[in-house]
């Protein structure tokens, strides 16, 4: 839908991994296409340009200039319109090969070789095109380790019901699995350290989930609305549980803060009705506006001193 092409290139533009060009490894756009419509707009606003000064010229004819103030104008833009080229490096030919932001596909997969060449970076899965419940990102495409999953790479893959992720994986983008609800169980790879804003947002199905000690940043509305899972371990490695990372987890009847958390972050658990108790650990400071609203299963609750 449109809605959703706009999202994915919104999303394409924040791809702070790789920083590729968004448009070209979302929609499929190759690299010359990216370039001939970066010409479109380019040429668009130096023909728009073009006749605001064919306007100021007439209209200093109507009042009578001459015609050497005409001519002067004339020269004026020409060599602007030389500069802009040159500046935005846009040819004429029609054509730009960019062939750092080239999208290749490996069957339904489709990646982007990263600045270093030896990695590449899966950006979509083209759910459309298989009926397939279970998916294996495979650990190397063409010879070179796949070390990222994408912005919004398996977003609305309702249909996966199992996922494996393999260890050479570094980095999960945003939304990469939001709204995968058909999901019941997932391991994160001990390679991951970053798990980036709404990965899993949605993700009603998963019962069961295991995020690694690798893991030193979960996102905001990371694990939203995974109402399914009943137990959540989180890791010694994050020490700030950021803004609802795990709010609508109303399944969750066992939760573990570990030693090493000092701040929890705005709504962070809210809407985890599940929960009947709770020992928030010492080494916690601050804990943020709504961070546990709505958890009205706590008839348990131990916050400690430092708070």
């Amino acid at each position: 839908s449109g809605v959703d092409a706009y999202r994915r290139l919104v999303l394409g533009f924040s791809q702070g991994y790789s920083k590729q060009e968004g448009a070209s490894c979302l929609f499929g756009y190759s690299g010359w296409e990216t370039g001939v419509y970066k010409q479109a707009a380019v040429l668009f606003s130096l023909l728009f340009l073009w006749f605001s000064v064919e306007q100021i010229i007439l209209s200093k004819r109507k009042r009578g200039k001459r015609m050497k103030k005409t001519k002067q104008a004339k020269r004026m833009l020409a060599g602007l319109l030389a500069l802009l080229l040159a500046v935005t490096g846009v040819p004429l030919s029609g054509m730009e090969v960019r062939a750092a932001d080239e999208v290749l596909t490996d069957g339904n997969f489709y990646y982007m070789v990263n600045k270093d060449g030896k990695s590449v970076m899966i950006t979509h899965y083209n759910s459309g095109e298989t009926t397939e419940t279970s998916v294996t990102i495979p650990s190397e495409i063409d010879g070179k380790s796949v070390t990222a999953i994408g912005n919004g790479t398996f977003y609305g893959c309702s249909g996966l019901t199992s996922l494996t992720i393999p260890n050479s994986v570094t980095y999960i983008g945003q939304e990469a699995f939001s709204g995968c609800s058909g999901l019941t169980s997932l391991t994160i790879p001990d390679s991951v350290t970053s798990i980036n804003d709404s990965a899993f947002l949605g993700c009603s199905g998963l019962t069961s989930l295991t995020i690694p000690d690798s893991v030193t940043s979960i996102g905001q509305h990371a694990f939203s609305g995974c109402s399914g899972l009943t137990s959540l371990t989180i890791p010694d490695s994050i020490t700030s549980i950021n803004y609802s990372a795990f709010k609508g987890c109303s399944g969750l009847t066992s939760l573990t803060i570990p030693s090493s958390v000092t701040s929890i972050r705005d709504s962070a658990f809210s809407g985890c009705s599940g929960l009947t108790s709770l020992t928030i650990p010492s080494s916690v400071t601050s804990i943020n506006y709504s961070a546990f609203l709505g958890c009205s299963g706590l008839t348990s609750l131990t916050i400690p001193d430092s708070v």
